[in-house]
């Protein structure tokens, strides 16, 4: 899928590119420049299925990680 269907699918589907779908874009690029194009498709397949998740329960992954106190961690 080329960058221009991979954006057009996230505006379709009303999805918010987060930080970690960002974080995936940037090793789509990696893998792209390094001509591991199978992978670069696999991570893009990845960004968009963790970007419905995320809609689908009203927060990021990682945003929401930041803000949720982890359970024996005094601050």
């Amino acid at each position: 899928m080329s960058g221009m269907e991979y954006k057009q699918i996230l505006q379709e589907n009303k999805l918010y590119r987060s930080e970690l779908v960002q974080l995936l874009e940037q090793q789509v690029k990696i893998l792209q420049e390094n001509q591991m194009y199978d992978e670069a498709e696999e991570a893009k397949w990845l960004a968009i299925g963790i970007a419905e998740d995320e809609k689908k329960q009203g927060y990021g992954y990682l945003e929401n990680a930041r803000y949720q106190p982890v359970k024996g961690v005094i601050a």
